[in-house]
């Protein structure tokens, strides 16, 4: 039986200039020739990137999204180069996997280039320009910058989701006034000198700021989008920045997304499930928030870690009518040695006891008394006999599936044939 799924590989921050291409080798001599380190074990990125290739051959995910820093201090040349590695490797602009509808990128904070921030603080999206025209240069207009970039995501297996593409970066690299009595001492030596053309002099006066936040703007357009979406349709939302803080304390200015209280509070409002990737912290936590007043909604947030560390595979499984019924994230991580291993997958079930079941759990809990198990063939004749119908084998399937997300009861040999099934209904 297909099972209707939609997959996303999910791609973490790169810091294309501080990851070592090379191999991964801990080099105390520096004498050695680099060619023989080189020939000593194997490059972590290039372990990695071939581990992508291998999941992608012979069916690749159905979408993959780059969650931003590409770079990490917004050199563009180096923004530029990975760019290059990344299309070079994955075919991105040949649509060896994926067609431009299929692939995500957003900014990171890193990513930004100081030198291209608006010096009259009235144009927040120039210094993106050149990063949107480095995906333009390999035929992908796909950074989500100025506006909201909201596509639909078809899975092979015939799941849908909608994803929304948002820039949380808008106030990244802004300039901030210094306030104090510095500030009085100085003004007007340095207003002389600026009215003598020296304009470095009253860069003075102000600090660059790494201040992430949401356009209220793109905020709106993302939650409207979302209000008109049918319960089949689950919202992916794509992101640079984490919404809650992360695990690690962390002692700098500004460095959370500033508005990402908001932005979590009007997600969780909309008494539906939403799933929100993101990188930045280089880590990979999966939290669910979980908004139970004043609206019930929740929030799926998932992490990816440093490119160069692994990547993540989302799957969304849907049941019954087309429902999303839970999701499933695997880790391919970076082992000593160069293997890049696929986790135990961690499934998070989306569906509830308060949505409306499937007709026949009825008869599969009769069947399943609470501290039972039973092999797939004989609950089908149980099945069978207690609705008194003709049950096909798919149906009977798509049931106990939204059964097991909904927490009714366990699949054994879940990805084996279900005849191989054996179901598990916990004593309560």
């Amino acid at each position: 039986m297909a099972v209707k799924t939609i997959t996303i590989l999910q791609v973490g921050d790169v810091h294309f200039d501080q990851l070592s291409i090379g191999p991964d080798v801990d080099v105390k001599d520096q004498q050695i020739s680099p060619d023989l380190v080189r020939q000593m074990a194997p490059s972590r990125l290039r372990s990695v990137m071939q581990a992508i290739g291998k999941l992608c051959d012979p069916v690749s995910p159905d979408a993959i999204v780059f969650c931003g820093d590409l770079s990490s201090r917004g050199q563009h040349q180096v923004y530029v180069d990975c760019v290059t590695y990344l299309n070079e490797s994955l075919g991105l602009s040949e649509g060896r996997f994926w067609t431009p509808d299929e692939i995500h990128a957003v900014p990171g904070n890193h990513d930004i280039d100081r030198n291209t921030v608006d010096p009259t603080g009235k144009d927040y999206f120039a210094k993106f320009v050149p990063l949107e025209a480095t995906w333009r240069e390999i035929q992908l207009d796909i950074l989500a910058c100025a506006d909201v970039r909201p596509t639909l995501l078809r899975g092979q297996g015939g799941g849908e989701v909608t994803a929304y593409s948002m820039n949380s970066c808008i106030g990244c690299g802004e300039k901030r006034a210094r306030q104090g009595d510095f500030t009085a001492m100085v003004r007007a030596d340095l207003e002389a000198r600026k009215k003598e053309g020296d304009e470095a002099a009253a860069d003075v006066l102000w600090e660059g700021l790494d201040t992430p936040l949401f356009f209220e703007e793109h905020l709106t357009t993302v939650n409207d989008a979302i209000d008109r979406l049918a319960p089949t349709q689950l919202p992916i939302v794509i992101a640079h920045h984490n919404l809650l803080p992360q695990a690690t304390p962390r002692a700098a200015v500004y460095t959370e997304l500033v508005n990402g209280g908001a932005a979590r509070v009007r997600l969780a409002a909309h008494r539906r499930w939403i799933i929100y990737l993101h990188g930045h912290i280089h880590d990979d936590p999966i939290e669910v928030i979980d908004q139970r007043f004043p609206n019930r909604g929740q929030v799926l947030s998932i992490s990816a870690p440093l490119l160069e560390e692994g990547f993540n595979v989302v799957s969304v499984e849907f049941g019954n009518a087309g429902r999303p019924m839970g999701v499933s994230v695997v880790h391919y991580r970076y082992k000593n040695g160069g293997d890049v291993r696929a986790r135990p997958e961690i499934r998070i079930g989306l569906a509830s006891r308060a949505d409306e079941p499937s007709p026949l759990l009825n008869g599969i809990l009769a069947a399943l008394t609470p501290g039972t198990t039973m092999r797939f063939r004989d609950l089908d004749g149980a099945v069978r006999a207690i609705h008194k119908t003709a049950v096909s084998q798919d149906e009977l399937c798509d049931a106990l599936r939204e059964a097991e997300w909904a927490s009714y009861l366990t699949i054994e040999q879940r990805d084996d044939d279900a005849g191989q099934w054996t179901i598990r209904r916990e004593a309560v």
